[in-house]
């Protein structure tokens, strides 16, 4: 090699170490992954999106894919399929009203496994040097990512750490506890009543499908309010195609949202139940004209 190939080969190399050196000193960037089906996302999932933004650099909500052959009706509310882009419409939704939109970023999938969308991200997609929490419920044993965990030196991109971080999980008001009380038949039915391993004091959105479902019984549309946040509340609500009954929007509840806000009427008068019996007969027609949605 003449001289002046050496020396610049010796530039160069002197130059990569440089790089090298500055790109392992830099600080971590801490990324939190909170991947799931969400059918649909409700304010315990964004409780817990907003707790992950205050500790990390960025999080990243992964929306994972529901396949045609193991799409189930419980995955429906009346004629509305709970599909992937419906779930990140809800989610944009609640991110932006939250004003965690510099933060937090949406993350579609193909996969239908929310955890092989992980693996996916931590072995491909991931920056190096960079630190990724794996959120969670504090009440989820976080067993799911066992497997990647003893497997990370194998699976994961070099440079890249993993933890499992629980976060407590938001639960119902007590005002929603309370009025649920009030409605024994509604809540005989919730899907956390009759499953040893929930608790309706919880968010689930097993429950919301089911209120969803029953929605022109007493009390439904009032206890719905509860899963969303106040400020998307109404937002949400409507993507799912669910709206007030005739008899919520005539007792003046229909509008609010947000914590179990307004009355449930009771029983009325003859008058006034064959005037709610019009007012629905019409509202049913003009619906199947399209008049209104």
């Amino acid at each position: 090699m003449d001289p002046i190939s050496e020396k610049l080969f010796l530039n160069e190399t002197v130059q990569i170490e440089i790089e090298e050196e500055l790109e392992d000193s830099s600080p971590k960037k801490t990324i939190a992954l909170v991947a799931g089906a969400f059918r649909p996302p409700t304010r315990g999932h964004l409780d817990m999106v907003r707790q992950y933004a205050e500790m990390a650099d960025e999080v990243k909500i992964i929306v994972s894919q529901i396949l045609k052959k193991k799409s189930k009706a419980k995955r429906k509310i009346g004629d509305i399929h709970l599909k992937k882009e419906l779930s990140m419409k809800i989610w944009q939704q609640m991110i932006d009203a939250a004003g965690l939109s510099d933060k937090v970023t949406l993350h579609p999938t193909s996969r239908a496994s929310p955890v092989h969308a992980v693996w996916d991200y931590v072995s491909t997609d991931a920056q190096p040097n960079s630190h990724v929490i794996l959120g969670l419920s504090d009440k989820d044993s976080g067993a799911r990512y066992n497997t990647l965990l003893a497997k990370q030196e194998a699976v994961v991109k070099p440079g890249v750490t993993l933890e499992v971080k629980g976060v407590p999980a938001a639960e119902h008001s007590d005002r929603y506890m309370d009025r649920l009380s009030e409605f024994p038949e509604l809540a005989a039915g919730l899907p956390s009543e009759n499953n040893s391993k929930l608790n309706s004091r919880d968010i689930h959105a097993s429950d919301l499908r089911y209120l969803a479902e029953n929605i022109e019984q007493p009390g439904a549309w009032e206890l719905l309010q509860d899963f969303f946040p106040p400020e998307s509340a109404n937002a949400a609500l409507a993507a799912l195609g669910i709206s007030a009954p005739i008899e919520e929007i005539s007792s003046g509840a229909g509008g609010a949202a947000g914590g179990c806000a307004g009355p449930v009427p009771g029983k009325r008068d003859d008058d006034e139940n064959n005037t709610n019996n019009i007012i629905r007969e019409v509202m049913k027609l003009l619906k199947e004209r399209g008049i209104i949605i």
